[in-house]
């Protein structure tokens, strides 16, 4: 990448971030208030169209199959058997009649989650956000949750904070042009980093968020970023502060090299 297009990521980004980051903050509650109106407005559809009769009963039972073979799957890899495996059978029944998602779509998403190391508990837990998310973004389930999971890990977080972190999440992505997959492209170069300089997942979003509605995504967003958090460190600042200062100058060229020098400008 050439030192202009680096120098106009850093001035794009300072005079970006505080309005998409505000923006970010105010809109964290809304992914769960969306995924129960569209659940809603869906079962009003399916109850209009009456669709019942020996069709639907036929590939109910093939669904009640498939969905015990899910189970057994989840029972397998998290060695869960009775109280325990039963919650797990509960959760994904109960899920399957209230969201958009079928038992079985329930059952596989359990199944990845413990295929990702995850426990009884956590999954029972983290499961109905991930949905959410899911149904908000239009996105896999397997890839949603695989992706909440690196987040979560590469921040230290536990699945307690489940919630607040799809939120962080979806609010980006709803936000920009931010899609999941170049958001986990960029992941695997920024969020070390950004978690180790004290940046949240908001505010590391929220940049990657910015940088793609300038077409700038996936590794290409993940090494600039990389880089300037590196000097931001080096430098012994937030990030955020050095952003603040090249928007609030005079001549932010100038500024952004001054700041970042001439090697933040050239590719990670």
């Amino acid at each position: 990448m050439s030192i202009n297009s680096n120098k106009a990521i850093a001035i794009r980004m300072s005079l970006d971030s505080r309005q998409f980051l505000s923006g970010l903050n105010r809109n964290k509650s809304a992914l769960s208030k969306f995924a129960t109106n569209v659940t809603s407005m869906s079962k009003t559809i399916v109850s209009s169209l009456g669709l019942i009769g020996g069709y639907m009963a036929k590939n109910m039972i093939q669904e009640f199959a498939s969905f015990e073979f899910e189970m057994a799957k989840v029972a397998a890899t998290t060695g869960s058997t009775g109280a325990e495996l039963r919650k797990l059978v509960d959760s994904a029944m109960l899920l399957g009649k209230t969201t958009q998602f079928t038992a079985l779509q329930v059952a596989d998403l359990q199944f990845k989650l413990a295929k990702l190391g995850f426990k009884n508990d956590q999954i029972l837990g983290m499961t109905a956000q991930i949905l959410d998310l899911s149904l908000a973004l239009g996105e896999d389930l397997g890839e949603t949750a695989k992706l909440v999971a690196g987040t979560m890990r590469i921040f230290g977080k536990d699945s307690e904070q489940t919630e607040d972190i799809v939120n962080q999440m979806a609010t980006a992505f709803t936000s920009s042009g931010l899609a999941l997959d170049t958001y986990g492209e960029s992941l695997k170069y920024i969020g070390p980093i950004a978690n180790a300089a004290g940046s949240n997942i908001t505010e590391m979003a929220g940049y990657l968020g910015i940088l793609a509605n300038s077409t700038i995504e996936a590794s290409i967003a993940g090494t600039s970023m990389r880089k300037m958090f590196s000097l931001a460190a080096v430098a012994g600042r937030p990030l955020k502060s050095m952003l603040n200062e090249i928007r609030d100058a005079t001549d932010q060229t100038r500024k952004a090299e001054e700041l970042f020098g001439l090697t933040a400008m050239t590719s990670a």
